[in-house]
């Protein structure tokens, strides 16, 4: 027996008999970041739950529980929510920056991240106080955020089958992103109005859009290593 062959592999590609397509430590880094924010983001929304209970989960926005004694804390949701995007829409667009539809669709992920992270910058108006203008410049934020990660999500999908680490993964993706748009339309139904079940259409909408990014962090994670595999060769 001869001794084993190298084979080589960097970046998803091999000059040998096998494709473990791994992803670099900085790649992987970042996944991390992505998977810790999104349980972070998760976390806070529940504190801030048991903290103001008398915030309606099915009639109060998430951004309510910024005007308040704990509008500090759904400040840092507003970041970490545009953390988790832009690094997601940023990853995502190098790993498919050959392909029209995904780089237009990360750009939009990165977008939802940019301005989902304004957001903690001007305080919505919640139900029963005066309009301002910090809270009409917070409902066309949420507006842009909300249709960019919705479009995004479902681009960035149907370019990822092409992906040797989240092909795998592009039709659960997929299914997500498409099962969002249900709870995004019958939030612009309800046009915001009083007693409508706005709070719980956004909640069910931007947790899936968070579930989304979480799968994504956790494939890459999961992907190998980058390093050079020996195979055994007959003499």
């Amino acid at each position: 027996m001869a001794a084993a062959a190298p084979v080589a592999i960097q970046g998803g590609t091999k000059t040998g008999a096998r494709v473990r397509n791994p992803i670099s430590d900085r790649e992987r880094a970042w996944a991390a970041l992505i998977a810790v924010g999104v349980v972070a983001y998760i976390a806070v929304d529940a504190l801030l739950l048991r903290l103001e209970p008398g915030y309606s989960l099915i009639h109060n926005a998430e951004s309510d529980y910024a005007v308040g004694p704990y509008g500090w804390l759904m400040g840092i949701n507003f970041l970490l929510r545009g953390g988790v995007g832009v690094i997601a829409g940023t990853q995502l667009w190098w790993r498919l920056r050959g392909s029209t539809g995904g780089w237009v669709g990360a750009a939009l992920l990165t977008m939802w991240g940019v301005a989902s992270g304004l957001l903690a910058l001007f305080p919505d108006d919640p139900p029963g106080h005066p309009a301002t203008a910090a809270g009409e410049i917070h409902l066309q934020l949420a507006l842009v955020a909300f249709l960019a990660v919705a479009a995004g999500t479902i681009l960035v999908s149907l370019q990822l089958r092409r992906d040797p680490v989240l092909g795998a993964i592009s039709l659960p993706l997929l299914l997500l992103a498409v099962i969002a748009i249900v709870p995004l339309l019958l939030l612009g139904h309800t046009r915001l109005g009083p007693h409508s079940p706005y709070g719980l259409y956004e909640r069910l909408f931007l947790g899936l859009e968070q579930i989304w990014s979480l799968v994504v962090g956790l494939r890459l994670l999961a992907a190998p290593r980058p390093k050079s595999l020996a195979e055994p060769t007959s003499a």
